[in-house]
């Protein structure tokens, strides 16, 4: 048999030794001699030498590091399983080899493996940590750590691995983009793009390079090739070449911003591509406002502009001028349509096509009387009749064209043969959903500019986001899925909010009233008119009818005296302008209410702005319907009528919950004796005769203890009682309150010529 003696092994380190049987003869080999050196010691306590550690690598074809480890006793090396003691000049010494184990142990417990004498690391990131942080951090804490020549260079002394370098310059400027020539590289070894950005899609710090370098990709040039990935194209690693679409190049130049050498001259421009300060030439003060006149311009502008309102003209002029489409986001109230209108002014005669300008049905009559108003010398058409089909044969002759999204679906084949110089979508929550109808109706329009306008926060959803610039420049934010994936964690994810942000910014102006709040009057007043549908019409028609028939009978009437049915008539025609369903009789008309959309369409985006709303009216059955729709769209609202016991518990309620946004009032309850300061909007649903009561419930929010500019938005029917009313209040200024709760009260106030005129 054959015996091992293990504390020999041990002690020496040497390999297993197969001894014979007889024990005392398996201490020597064949000539007598020990099997490993014997030297005579003249004591068993042996000196301690302190020792350096010799670390050699190697990055071998696998890409793997290979560390050999060697320790220099009074300058002679010994490797690392060499045994405990060190023979110097034929003196034993007692190696340190609890240090030696605890080195050993930290690379081990780093990641090393042994394999043949070696240590192994085989992991990508491992290895670039190691050789970036961990050598500099071993040469700056052990003394005697020693690397070889390999290391040292690899390793830059311990230094730190270096960053990758990026060179990029513009080979030329096309129509619609920047051709850009690239190098990603390290020394002299050059990087291929597509390999880079899988490494930075992998979040990899280090990339093991062909020359057996290692190199680092910082966390700003990681996050800039991810962003660049969402915008280059046509990327040619043969050429060294992509391209850069002219509305990615400020974003281009936004992310490339900390990356030397990323962006080259030509883009470096784009970052003030939404420079506001850079355009407010040719603003003039006028008596502390702000004003500016288009006397010379083609179409005369009847108006005036606030500096910001002109800033938000030369914007648009300027972007689309460089053919970039973009967005006016001002919030509700600071007058997009009017600076929509002041910028076409400008550019609309130099162009052989009309435009196009596209909002909900509710807002087709505001931008046909606003453009009456302020572009008198234009020739606007607004399409809503049945018989449309021969104005789109010749809609050439018009400078602008102002149709419905509900015609736009009906006729988007008509639309589609035409050219428009621009399309302007209004309310662009319309197309928020990228698959609907409404979006890709929107989107096949011929155009040579674009325009969204909206007073609706855009940061509210990203994906509202995509599909809005879906339809200003199609490819930009890359398509739905991928943008998708790319932003999925968007909401609780800073960077990538910022990221998104820098791509959209330098196309969206945005002010909101608190921004503006010196060039604005501490009330302002609007009025906003919708056109009632057909069958809505019709219905009103019929009872307009039958009250002039009334009317005639009484002007026939040699007593002169005022027949009270004629009072019921305008009662239901003031039903009929608010919602149809409120004349008995109609409870289940589905004709539905134009001005019960416009209502949606403004509560919608002042509660999407954080405004909060007081809606009047003076019928409750209008406050019933509002208030059903409130409840179907989990709007939290307060309710106040001349039946509600503790109005003040309501009043607080509103005043003090800040999720509360809305609060229905109606005329009796609600004119006096209430403070509501903490709103700032005042929707007026239905017209009063009496201009005073109107007055009152305005003066609810706009009084001592308000801190914020009041938006007082009165809502009218066109060629309606309503819109008569309006006209009768201008006209007399004299209290006509009562006149629907006690018609005998005022039956002297109105002569047969003032009712004609109410049921024209």
């Amino acid at each position: 048999a054959k015996l091992d003696i293990s504390w020999i092994r041990t002690f020496f380190r040497s390999g297993r030794q197969e001894l014979p049987e007889r024990i005392p003869e398996c201490l020597f080999n064949d000539r007598g001699e020990f099997p490993v050196p014997v030297i005579s010691v003249d004591s068993l306590e042996l000196e301690r030498l302190e020792h350096k550690i010799l670390i050699s690598g190697r990055i071998a074809d696998d890409n793997s590091l290979h560390l050999k480890l060697n320790y220099i006793y009074n300058n002679q090396t010994f490797s690392a399983n060499s045994g405990r003691l060190a023979v110097i000049n034929n003196k034993f010494y007692r190696r340190d080899e609890e240090k030696e184990r605890e080195f050993e142990q930290e690379l081990a417990m780093f990641g090393f493996e042994t394999d043949n004498g070696e240590l192994v690391l085989k992991n990508a990131e491992s290895i670039g940590i190691f050789l970036d942080r961990m050598v500099g951090l071993y040469l700056r804490n052990r003394e005697n750590i020693i690397l070889d020549g390999f290391l040292t260079r690899i390793s830059y002394g311990g230094n730190g691995l270096p960053d990758l370098n990026v060179l990029t310059k513009c080979l030329k400027v096309l129509p619609q983009s920047y051709l850009l020539d690239y190098k990603f590289f390290s020394g002299d070894f050059n990087i291929d793009y597509k390999m880079l950005l899988k490494s930075a899609q992998e979040n990899r710090q280090y990339l093991l390079l062909k020359n057996k370098t290692v190199t680092k990709i910082s966390n700003d040039l990681r996050a800039f090739l991810l962003a660049l990935n969402n915008i280059a194209e046509n990327v040619d690693d043969k050429k060294h070449t992509f391209e850069i679409p002219r509305f990615s190049a400020a974003y281009y130049a936004k992310i490339g911003e900390k990356i030397v050498g990323a962006v080259p001259p030509e883009l470096q421009s784009a970052l003030y591509l939404n420079d506001v300060e850079s355009v407010t030439h040719g603003i003039d003060t006028m008596n502390g406002e702000f004003a500016h006149h288009f006397g010379n311009a083609e179409f005369e502008f009847k108006g005036e502009l606030r500096n910001y309102q002109r800033q938000g003209v030369d914007f648009m002029k300027r972007m689309t001028a460089n053919n970039f489409n973009v967005i006016l986001a001002d919030e509700m109230g600071l007058g997009k349509t009017i600076q929509v209108l002041a910028m076409l002014s400008e550019v609309q005669k130099k162009s052989d096509n009309p435009s196009l300008i596209i909002c909900p049905a509710s807002l087709l009559t505001n931008w046909e009387r606003e453009a009456a108003k302020f572009v008198p010398d234009m020739k606007v058409i607004q399409l809503s009749c049945a018989n449309r089909d021969s104005y789109w044969d010749n809609i050439e002759k018009y400078d602008l064209v102002i149709i419905s999204y509900a015609v736009c679906r009906l006729d988007i084949d008509k639309i589609r043969q035409n050219e428009f110089n621009y399309v302007i979508l209004d309310e662009a929550q319309h197309i928020k959903n990228p698959g609907t109808v409404n979006a890709l109706n929107c989107k096949a329009i011929y155009s040579k500019h674009r325009l969204v306008l909206t007073g609706t926060p855009l940061e509210n959803s990203s994906e509202d986001l995509w599909s809005i610039f879906d339809f200003l420049h199609h490819g930009m934010l890359g398509n739905f899925n991928s943008f998708k994936r790319y932003y999925n964690n968007i909401d609780e994810n800073k960077e990538l909010q910022n990221d998104l942000m820098m791509r959209v910014a330098p196309f969206i102006k945005r002010r909101t009233k608190k921004e503006v709040a010196k060039e604005l009057p501490p009330k302002q007043e609007v009025v906003l008119y919708c056109e009632m549908a057909e069958q809505q019409r019709e219905l009103y028609e019929n009872i307009r009818k039958y009250g002039n028939s009334v009317l005639a009978k009484m002007a026939n009437d040699k007593t002169g005296s005022i027949n009270t049915e004629i009072f019921t008539t305008l009662l239901r025609l003031r039903q009929i302008c608010c919602h149809p369903q409120l004349v008995p009789g109609q409870e289940d008309n589905l004709c539905g209410s134009a001005k019960m959309e416009l209502m949606q369409e403004l509560l919608q985006e002042n509660i999407d702005c954080g405004h909060k709303v007081l809606l009047f009216s003076q019928f409750t059955s209008v406050l019933a319907v509002i208030e059903e729709y409130l409840k179907e769209n989990s709007i939290k609202y307060e309710y106040l009528d001349g039946t509600t016991r503790n109005r003040q518990t309501h009043v607080d309620n509103f005043n003090n919950d800040p999720e509360i946004k809305v609060f229905l009032l109606s005329l009796k309850a609600g004119g006096t004796g209430l403070n509501l300061t903490s709103a700032d909007t005042v929707i007026i649903f239905d017209p009063w005769w009496n201009p005073a009561i109107e007055m009152q419930a305005t003066d609810r929010t706009h009084r001592i203890g308000q801190t914020k500019m009041v938006n007082s938005i009165k809502l009218l029917v066109k060629d309606s009682i309503e819109e008569k009313i309006y006209q009768l209040q201008e006209k007399k200024q004299q209290i006509f309150d009562g006149i629907i709760d006690n018609p005998n009260a005022v039956k002297d106030k109105f002569s047969i010529e003032e009712l004609k005129f109410l049921l024209q």
